[in-house]
């Protein structure tokens, strides 16, 4: 699933034709390829009342809300986002569809305020000053 990308027009004819009471089939014309794949596909609701597609227990994310997802998690004081792309992609592929590595790399670079810190080598203090 992570070769595809999910636009939100997409997302949401899949989930109107789940909330009518639909299943996914081959012969389901106007769905995109992609949702013929999704095993298990639900439509649930998520925080401040929106709903959202899942397949299984990871949330399906479109590419336009990529961002907004990223700086929810990332800039949220009780969040266990870590800073790292590596780290942070790892932590995401487990709740996530649809947010590529590439796309975090992305997101961390336009993040010039977030502290990260770097281990420096210390300098030797001078006691003849």
């Amino acid at each position: 699933m992570n070769r595809f990308k999910f636009q939100e027009s997409d997302v949401r004819k899949v989930q109107n034709h789940l909330q009518s009471g639909a299943k996914i089939t081959e012969n389901d014309i106007g769905l995109p390829k992609w949702a013929q794949r999704l095993k298990k596909p639900a439509v649930r609701k998520v925080a401040h009342g929106r709903l959202a597609l899942f397949e299984g227990s990871l949330e399906i994310v479109p590419v336009q809300r990529v961002d907004e997802v990223l700086r929810e998690l990332m800039l949220d004081s009780g969040s266990d986002m870590p800073l790292s792309r590596d780290s942070g992609y790892y932590v995401l592929q487990k709740r996530y569809l649809g947010i590529s590595r590439r796309a975090l790399m992305a997101f961390l670079a336009k993040q010039t305020d977030l502290p990260v810190s770097y281990t420096h080598l210390t300098l030797p203090t001078s006691d003849l000053v």
